[in-house]
């Protein structure tokens, strides 16, 4: 409720810097997803006050899409403390921009990763937004994006998932080859698979600024490495290991190629993917 009214009284004070008029919630909407719309028009409103004070026509948001903390650090109060970073599911908003959208706001949902953007822009271009939706509340995990005044949202896709997963592995792949060529050693874990951020100290902020941790279905990445080699791995949709990688590691490393179980393990090691779902592109 304090949001609420914070976000009214945002609305009436800053109606010359508004564009349009947000967008309409459907009452039947999830509680979660209320809340994070409303939370992202009010962060809209905070971020275009404060780029009106600088004298500046529109929002220059990042092409790489990063956290809304750390975009609005150099942010002064009192637009700071207006600013919510986390949504209802204590993950970070995010801010980004692309060729076709000069500015967006948005969270992952429940399991945190947001879908294609290009499903967003379609969306927005084409008017929809949360009213036109009634079956809503059937999903748990939703994207809630704001593309100007236009609130739009979606599920992520089986194909979603993966396309991040393998996207994230190849990332944390090129950071642990980039530590390598300064150290001359991969960086190792005490034994067996462990959590990718047993090597987060390795690797951030000097070769990623941010390592990812988790996968498309929120299990974490796991990493194996002897020094000389190493394999960087999600468990897949169903977040359990292949039995060729719970028998031992390196064999996982020269199992797979291209696979059409749904649920196998998606593995990068030594710079490329050696079992990955069939259709996906490497």
């Amino acid at each position: 409720m304090r949001r609420l009214i914070l976000f009214v009284a945002l609305s009436i004070s800053l109606s010359g810097v508004l564009a349009a008029p947000g967008p309409v919630i459907d009452p039947e909407t999830p509680k979660e997803i209320q809340i994070a719309a409303m939370e992202l028009l009010i962060n809209r409103v905070v971020l275009e006050a404060w780029f009106a004070s600088r004298g500046d026509d529109r929002l220059d948001a990042p092409e790489s899409p990063m956290s809304l903390k750390e975009f609005v650090r150099t942010m002064p109060k009192p637009y700071r403390d207006y600013i919510i970073e986390r949504d209802p599911w204590a993950n970070a908003y995010m801010i980004g921009s692309s060729d076709r959208l000069a500015f967006w706001i948005g969270s992952g949902g429940k399991d945190q990763y947001l879908g294609s953007l290009e499903k967003f822009e379609i969306a927005a271009e084409s008017r929809k937004d949360l009213s036109a939706r009634r079956d809503l509340k059937s999903f748990i995990e939703d994207d809630v994006v704001l593309i100007y005044d236009k609130l739009v949202y979606g599920p992520m896709t089986d194909l979603d998932r993966i396309k991040r997963s393998m996207s994230d592995l190849r990332s944390i792949g090129t950071a642990i080859e980039s530590f390598s060529i300064d150290e001359n050693v991969y960086p190792t874990q005490d034994s067996g698979l462990a959590p990718v951020t047993t090597i987060e100290a390795d690797l951030e902020p000097t070769y990623i600024r941010t390592l990812p941790q988790v996968d498309g279905w929120g299990q974490p990445y796991l990493f194996w490495s002897d020094g000389s080699q190493y394999t960087v791995l999600s468990m897949g949709a169903d977040g359990i290991l292949d039995p060729h990688t719970r028998s031992g590691i390196p064999g996982a490393q020269a199992r797979g190629g291209a696979t059409t179980d749904p649920n196998a393990d998606i593995i990068f090691a030594n710079g490329q993917f050696t079992q990955w779902p069939a259709g996906a592109q490497q």
